[in-house]
């Protein structure tokens, strides 16, 4: 998995792009986790699929002031086929910059 996930800030809405780098035709469902200091903080399930194995999701400002700044984030894709196959991507870890006041706007 490939994130495009660079330079994102807590209480902005960023939408992040994943290449799964698995085929994105007959699938059931696409689950996003992000998982920091060993637990889970966000769980995202409507993404949306961009091209063959690229998949897009937009994070509320809700999701990102749960994120926290002082520990990377890990997140992982999960995906299930019709045919009830599981798929599930390595974890490849990124950062999101501190925003001074901790609220929604």
């Amino acid at each position: 998995m490939i994130c495009n996930c660079t330079k994102i800030f807590q209480g902005s809405t960023p939408t992040l792009y994943f290449n799964t780098n698995a085929p994105l035709q007959n699938f059931k469902k696409i689950q996003l986790t992000i998982r920091q200091r060993g637990t889970i903080v966000l769980e995202k399930e409507n993404l949306i699929v961009v091209d063959e194995d690229t998949v897009k999701v937009k994070l509320t400002q809700q999701d990102t002031l749960l994120l926290s700044s002082k520990f990377e984030l890990e997140p992982q894709l999960r995906i299930k086929y019709n045919d009830g196959s599981v798929v599930v991507s390595n974890i490849v870890p990124f950062t999101i910059e501190e925003v001074i006041k901790k609220e929604v706007i």
